[in-house]
């Protein structure tokens, strides 16, 4: 999940533990883009688990798994099913409980803004492209600012493994094995509660 160590996000999880914006209570996630429709590619295709949710919303789903550190207690969700059968768009509501929730939108055809807005109780921080980015703009009550990161690519992540194999470490802690297993469980659960099943997978 190279996006967990792109300089943007790391610094925007550093701003949020340190408690720039308080305690975390709304994310919004965005990532979609518009692609033709090929019922044998890899995006449309049932066979090949095609669909906007597994191939971007995971980004979504990771980043808001990264920063509530947990999986939602309840979850609302609309597929958009194309004439493929496979999701071209999907909307996502997160519950936490306790007042904290994340909205999250992906496509395979639609352009988005590839946005995620941290909604805080004494601020907020907004990554416009949070997945590629290098500024991270911050709002609380000492006023705005914006902080400039090398916009990094797969280096970071690339560095993080050679740092595990390094000291003998068979996961990173900042993409732990399990928590993989659980986003995955998330997806599945939209999916399946949306009836959209792949034809390899029993019923």
């Amino acid at each position: 999940m190279w996006t967990r160590f792109q300089l943007s996000v790391r610094k925007a999880v550093e701003l949020i533990d340190g408690g720039a914006i308080g305690k975390v209570k709304h994310v919004v996630l965005d990532f979609g883009f518009r692609s033709g429709v090929d019922p044998n590619g890899r995006l449309f295709a049932p066979a090949l688990a095609g669909g906007s949710l597994l191939d971007v919303g995971v980004y979504n789903v990771s980043f808001a798994s990264m920063l509530y550190k947990r999986q939602p207690d309840r979850i609302l969700s609309h597929l958009d099913i194309g004439i493929t059968g496979v999701d071209e768009s999907a909307s996502v509501l997160f519950n936490y409980g306790g007042g904290q929730s994340a909205s999250l939108f992906s496509s395979i055809r639609l352009n988005t803004s590839h946005e995620a807005i941290i909604y805080g109780e004494e601020g907020s921080i907004r990554l416009y492209g949070y997945w590629h980015g290098d500024t991270v703009h911050l709002k609380n009550k000492d006023g705005a600012s914006e902080i400039k990161c090398e916009q990094s690519g797969f280096c970071h992540e690339a560095a993080e493994v050679m740092a595990c194999v390094g000291n003998s470490m068979k996961e990173s802690p900042l993409m732990p094995l399990d928590e993989s297993i659980e986003i995955m469980r998330t997806m599945d659960r939209i999916r399946f509660d949306n009836n959209l099943r792949y034809p390899f997978e029993e019923e």
